[in-house]
């Protein structure tokens, strides 16, 4: 799936296991992701792995070019979405809320999935800031982190009305 916003075309789709290279393992690697994925080929197994389970990662993209990914876990009516920009020319200006509602958008489309959460790190506040910028709320508090949610139903938000779906 195809969509623009900022004046630029991304593309949306399942992670091919091509384009996990040594800069995507490097930004799996950092304090907030809890599983080990040192190499290349442990980074390929996982996302195998994960898929087996019946969940994913997308890819987007920019330019025929890796920029980000968005996790998905499918747990009956849950769905848990992460985030991960691996491209830094697109850390820090404000992408991030697109990249999480557009991606969020195709699975909707796609799976029909209307409940989306997020579990955060308290610490990661740039995450905490772009999910809900992307129109999560806050739902459960703990000592070490933060659960948000998001009903997509028939209400469109500020974001979905910048982002234009292409295809």
């Amino acid at each position: 799936m195809k969509f623009k916003f900022k004046n630029k075309i991304f593309e949306v789709n399942p992670l091919s296991l091509k384009n996990i290279n040594l800069d995507y393992v490097k930004k799996t690697s950092n304090e907030f992701i809890n599983y080990e994925k040192k190499t290349i080929e442990a980074q390929k197994r996982y996302v195998k792995d994960i898929r087996k389970k019946g969940n994913e990662i997308y890819q987007i993209k920019y330019k025929k070019k890796l920029i980000a990914t968005a996790g998905f876990q499918f747990y009956n009516l849950r769905t848990y979405q992460g985030l991960l920009i691996i491209n830094d020319d697109f850390i820090g200006k404000g992408y991030a809320k697109y990249f999480i509602y557009s991606s969020l958008l195709f699975v909707n489309k796609s799976m029909k999935k209307k409940i989306f959460y997020a579990n955060i790190d308290k610490r990661n506040i740039a995450s905490i800031k772009s999910f809900l910028a992307a129109g999560y709320k806050i739902s459960k508090k703990k000592k070490f982190s933060l659960t948000l949610h998001l009903y997509k139903q028939k209400i469109v938000n500020k974001i979905e009305k910048k982002i234009q779906i292409l295809k």
